[in-house]
């Protein structure tokens, strides 16, 4: 009698303890019904993730009511709330491709054969023409071009601190070293990443630090060392802030 009271209070009191442990199984496909591989499927309550193998499977720990996301950079990314059918059997999940609109080349003039006259039809570029402005301007001035010039650079031997305006910047948690995080995580995930969530690429770096100050970084910064399992855990918030981050 006892254990069956027993069992009864971990039934009302404790209902999530044998749902946290489910497994929800599934096959990424495309349009075509190739499987897909290299698949991320993120677990946003669980803030975990998974990829797809190259048969297009995967299996992730899960429950009911759970959101996964699946990303790529090749395909449109989804979302799915998992409801209670859909444990027991295999999830066959169909992504679309990610269609990017190439811009119309013009082109405005036709090549007459003559490369020098073709030549000076393109336009040049900008580092080129500061430069020749600059060359201009030195050989009026008569000031000879192979004359070393005067450096503000800190010799190597001092350069050991990186020097702000007021004073050496702080070595554990500077912004230096969360500039450092946010590039690390903007290489890693692409610019497209960040523009299928609305993201446009001059607030790219802003919504990854803003992100960044709902996470404890004092590990990241200490010891600079960062694995897939930590850009999980920023993916997770990001999708969680975006939103916010867009008001």
């Amino acid at each position: 009698m006892k254990i069956s009271l027993f069992s009864i209070i971990l039934f009302f009191f404790y209902p999530k303890l044998g749902i946290a442990q489910q497994l929800i199984s599934g096959i990424v496909v495309d349009e075509n019904g190739n499987p897909l591989s290299g698949i991320q499927v993120i677990n946003i309550q669980k803030d975990f993730s998974v990829y797809t193998n190259k048969e297009g499977n995967f299996t992730l720990k899960a429950s009911i009511k759970d959101e996964i996301r699946l990303v790529s950079n090749a395909y449109e990314r989804l979302s799915y709330i998992l409801e209670a059918s859909d444990f027991g059997k295999v999830l066959r999940i169909r992504l679309s491709p990610k269609y990017v609109e190439i811009e119309e080349v013009k082109i405005d003039f036709i090549p007459t054969g003559n490369l020098e006259r073709d030549v000076s039809k393109f336009r040049k570029s900008e580092k080129r023409q500061q430069m020749e402005k600059k060359i201009e301007k030195s050989i009026a001035l008569g000031e000879d071009r192979f004359a070393p010039k005067p450096s503000t650079d800190i010799p190597r031997t001092f350069n050991r601190t990186p020097i702000i305006k007021g004073g050496f910047m702080p070595k554990h948690g500077s912004r230096s070293s969360i500039m450092e995080i946010a590039d690390w995580v903007q290489k890693s995930l692409g610019d497209d990443y960040f523009l299928e969530m609305g993201i446009s690429g001059e607030l790219i770096d802003p919504f990854i630090t803003y992100c960044l100050k709902f996470l404890d970084t004092s590990q990241w910064v200490e010891h600079a060392n960062y694995t897939q399992k930590d850009l999980v855990k920023i993916q997770v918030v990001m999708e969680q802030k975006k939103n916010e981050f867009k008001k």
